[in-house]
């Protein structure tokens, strides 16, 4: 019951200034309002990370972000994000938001009394910080953290822990 009632919560709250904040047609023509990015930091040590982002408002954007390992594999997600930018300044600085998703965690190879992997559900926050520099503001640099819980029960023998996190480390284009 808790979870739901912060769900609604964090929805309220990011959904609030975005519907306050001017449309696109009125922030400064020539601005990004996309950017597309990877964690390139993580490559050489078998995941790919990749994120996908839009400016909604000049105060708010949408995206997606997913996590791939593919050496030494423990887990793997995908997730949505809706984020408030609170200078106003989408998608360049800081923002914060709720994220919505898909968890699948593998277990351990010495674990052998737990399923061999398991799929949740997820609710979580992140707080990250663009930096956009070059010609046109094309060039991107972003790190963030964030956290999530599964949405549901998670039986005893499951892989999964309760809460889990992620460091953002990406470089990537905006346009």
């Amino acid at each position: 019951m808790l979870r739901h009632w912060a769900l609604s919560a964090a929805l309220v709250i990011t959904a609030i200034p975005a519907g306050a904040a001017p449309r696109l047609d009125e922030t400064a023509a020539g601005s990004p309002t996309q950017l597309v990015a990877i964690n390139p930091v993580f490559i050489p040590f078998g995941t790919l990370s990749a994120e996908y982002e839009f400016r909604v408002t000049a105060l708010a954007s949408l995206g997606v972000s997913g996590w791939y390992e593919f050496a030494d594999v423990r887990a793997r997600w995908l997730y949505l994000k809706a984020l408030v930018y609170p200078w106003g300044n989408a998608p360049s600085g800081l923002s914060l938001g709720p994220t919505l998703g898909l968890l699948r965690v593998y277990r351990e190879p010495d674990a052998l009394d737990e399923l061999p992997l398991d799929t949740v559900p997820t609710v979580g926050a992140m707080a990250q910080y663009n930096f956009l520099f070059g010609p046109d503001d094309l060039c991107l640099l972003g790190v963030g953290i964030g956290g999530r819980t599964p949405l549901l029960q998670v039986s005893a023998d499951s892989p999964i822990e309760r809460l889990d996190g992620d460091v953002r480390l990406v470089a990537g284009l905006a346009f």
